[in-house]
């Protein structure tokens, strides 16, 4: 047992330590926004145009049919580009939270690169055909 100034502790207290130390931190997305510039509705709706944006590039970026590439192509000029005159700009949406657009460029650029060719983790758990026994169907 773990003591502190040479009186022993119990095991009870120690448990709790350790339950204190391993209790994940929780956040309401309110808790969350408050951090950065933007909190409220309009905090919660940027985050969820920089996450489509994120979410689009990585769907569309393989994309062989028309559709899907003017959609990656769309969302593509709308991570390059450095206009600032729409409040919802991804360079106005990454100064909101304080996240750098040429980080985002670079790893979203990286993750094109070399991970785009893996396969889906869906695809190595694929169930076997099943097998006909001889005489049965």
């Amino acid at each position: 047992m773990r003591s502190t100034g040479g009186a022993p502790a119990s095991a009870a207290a120690d448990a709790d330590d350790d339950r204190a130390v391993l209790t994940p931190d929780i956040l309401l997305p309110e808790q969350f926004l408050s951090a950065f510039r933007v909190a409220g509705p309009e905090g919660r709706l940027m985050l969820a145009v920089l996450k489509d944006g994120v979410n689009c590039y990585r769907k569309y970026a393989s994309a062989h049919d028309p559709a899907g590439r003017q959609m990656f192509a769309d969302v593509r000029e709308w991570l390059n580009s450095a206009d600032r005159t729409s409040p919802f700009a991804f360079e106005n949406i990454c100064d909101a939270f304080e996240i750098s657009p040429a980080w985002v460029r670079r790893h979203l650029l990286a993750w094109r690169r070399h991970d785009r060719h893996t396969p889906p983790r869906r695809a190595a758990i694929a169930v076997p055909p099943c097998r006909v026994r001889a005489g049965r169907r």
